[in-house]
């Protein structure tokens, strides 16, 4: 268990290390939010096809998910969202965190990853891959009106259509 929480905590810190440019624009626009797909979005993994047709948030961070089929827990500024399927296998992980008044910088200073840059929805992230107990993991970091947030992907599963479509639903904007 302390070793999943220090994975999970340096994942957090790579995540917010290399973005550290505050993303919101000039004029008042939100990050991501010109480029936001409207209605659902499916994606497939594991041959099963999931909808991702409701719009929640974790802080400034705006996703969709699908509340009948997936399980959240969030704790403090960590959020994890799961898919379990009828064997009880957990099939996929989705991680949300926020370091609130932290660089990029900051959060990865202890971390050895190598980044590279993505860019899903308009938005620029710092993005690296890991692995969590052999499981292939993918992380995306960013930076927003101050904050940095990390959103992790880890599955034994081919991830792409997830991350695809679940990045594709990502915004930034500061919360009501």
């Amino acid at each position: 268990m302390k070793k999943l929480i220090s994975i999970i905590l340096i994942c957090l810190c790579v995540f917010s290390v290399f973005t550290l440019s505050s993303c919101k624009k000039a004029g008042g626009d939100d990050a991501g939010k010109d480029n936001k797909k409207n209605g659902g979005a499916t994606f497939t993994i594991n041959g099963v096809d999931i909808e991702l047709d409701s719009e929640s948030n974790h802080y400034d961070l705006y996703y969709k998910e699908n509340w009948r089929e997936l399980h959240r827990e969030t704790m403090g500024s960590f959020r994890n969202i799961d898919y379990t399927n009828d064997q009880g296998e957990r099939v996929f992980d989705v991680r949300l965190v926020y370091f609130k008044d932290k660089s990029i910088d900051e959060v990865m200073a202890e971390s050895d990853y190598t980044y590279t840059e993505k860019t899903h929805n308009g938005i620029k992230y710092q993005y690296f891959e890991y692995s969590e107990g052999g499981k292939p993991g993918h992380t995306y970091v960013y930076n927003y009106n101050g904050n940095t947030y990390t959103i992790s992907f880890a599955s034994d599963y081919d991830m792409t259509s997830l991350e695809d479509v679940f990045m594709s639903q990502v915004y930034f904007k500061i919360a009501e």
